[in-house]
């Protein structure tokens, strides 16, 4: 039983890294114009969370919210495509403006994995 867990554990994982970089290559445009909503101002924020439109509720999977960092020097916005009990979260994280090191350190308080997608966007693991 352990090891038919662990095995399909070992599997999933991957698949659902490869499934979310897809996922970006395909809907990168509605990425980007969901960004440009958050950043000018245009989404309901939710306690520290911004709701999507229901046209774009489909990039985060934490009920179509985005956590949204603007600071002075940083802009950046992360679509969750995980998030766990207690703490992990993983997701597309989009730096608008500012070091990418520095918005993604505020954004997690431990980094697992950080990919570079290009064009500001990065794939972060951690929590």
């Amino acid at each position: 039983m352990v090891t038919a867990a662990t095995t399909a554990f070992i599997i999933i994982l991957p698949l659902n890294y490869i499934r979310n970089r897809i996922d970006l290559f395909v809907n990168r445009t509605a990425y980007n114009d969901a960004v440009a909503l958050a950043v000018n101002g245009r989404l309901k924020k939710i306690n520290n969370l911004y709701e999507l439109p229901h046209k774009y509720a489909k990039l985060s999977v934490s009920d179509g919210k985005i956590y949204l960092l603007n600071k002075p020097g940083l802009r950046a916005a992360m679509f969750y495509t995980f998030t766990g009990i207690p703490d992990g979260q993983m997701g597309f994280v989009y730096v608008q403006q500012g070091k990418p090191n520095d918005a993604i350190s505020e954004l997690f308080s431990l980094v697992d994995k950080k990919v570079d997608l290009g064009d500001g966007w990065f794939y972060v693991a951690g929590e």
